[in-house]
């Protein structure tokens, strides 16, 4: 009798372990490009009958264990990886494969090329900084912009505005253009890049070494061309945006574009001010000069079936 008694107990045991088990859930978490594991990635799941929430990090296989008795909402985040959402049913393993935040796509450069070529394609080492990379700088300017590229150094003066050296040689060995135009207006040799304005950007390409049989001879140190956006395929758009530093530096920029058929128009009106600025204020004169730089640009595109003419004033 005793014998039987601990038989059932122990087959008892052994159905609650199984029993407990099967309700584990294994929640594997890799990468959807190639499947490596997403280590310490952060998990909410939320039972959706009790309304019990837990918490959960992956471990180096990218695993979690969970005990879900109903139907569980979960969501899952890891920094560069899209959220994801989604309701696991009890007993069942779940692999989830969260995609990257931003794809990679072959760039496309048309600095020093005769036709657009990808980065890998082309003849010289291009530098490009995409538009995701602008909206995440927020840079209101090419110096703003350039500020932390390696092998460039920005040169701060009080008068002329931001220079800037690259490998090197100073502002007047770097050609700069917008859409392939030489921006003018050099000042001692160099570009003020304070008054480059970044409104209308798409990319921003940077190529560093000798193109003087380019684009002249004062491209020895290298090129940065600014591409801007081509006007959007909607009937009609437009934007607005203000940028404010405690210094006294206040910019603000609006644009609106209209297509109709293969005829396309662009505006974009912009002023950036700064008040001048002394570590010591004597109400006279400033360190650093006050200045107001006022752009307007008009934008004219024709969309032919084979090609497309783009004129800028």
């Amino acid at each position: 009798m005793i014998k039987r008694m601990r038989w059932q107990m122990l087959s008892g045991w052994l159905l609650l372990c199984l029993f407990a088990a099967a309700q584990q859930n294994n929640v594997h978490i890799v990468d959807a490009r190639n499947d490596q594991p997403i280590v310490f990635a952060n998990v909410k799941a939320t039972d959706l009958k009790s309304g019990k929430i837990s918490y959960f990090i992956t471990d180096n296989e990218g695993r979690i264990n969970l005990n879900i008795q109903a139907p569980t909402y979960l969501q899952v985040s890891y920094v560069g990886y899209q959220n994801f959402n989604d309701t696991l049913k009890p007993g069942k393993v779940s692999v989830i494969r969260l995609l990257p935040e931003v794809f990679s796509l072959d760039e496309i450069v048309v600095t020093a090329q005769y036709n657009p070529t990808s980065t890998d394609r082309s003849l010289y080492s291009v530098n490009v900084i995409n538009q995701l990379q602008l909206q995440r700088k927020a840079a209101p300017d090419l110096a703003g912009l350039l500020r932390n590229q390696l092998n460039i150094r920005l040169i701060e003066d009080g008068s002329l505005g931001t220079g800037m050296s690259l490998q090197g040689l100073a502002g007047e060995h770097v050609k700069i253009l917008v859409d392939g135009v030489p921006v003018i207006g050099r000042l001692n040799g160099s570009i003020d890049l304070g008054q480059v304005n970044l409104q209308q950007a798409k990319q921003v390409e940077i190529i560093e070494g000798p193109m003087s049989v380019i684009y002249g001879s004062n491209a020895l140190a290298g090129v940065i061309n600014i591409i801007p956006q081509d006007i959007s395929a909607n009937a009609f758009n437009a934007r607005a945006s203000a940028y404010y530093e405690t210094v006294g530096v206040y910019n603000i920029d609006a644009g609106a574009s209209l297509r109709r058929k293969k005829h396309a128009f662009g505006l974009n009106l912009g002023r950036n001010f700064f008040g001048g600025y002394s570590s010591v204020d004597t109400s006279r004169t400033k360190q650093w000069k006050p200045k107001r730089q006022l752009n307007a640009d008009l934008t004219y595109t024709l969309s032919l079936p084979k090609a497309s003419i783009r004129t800028t004033m």
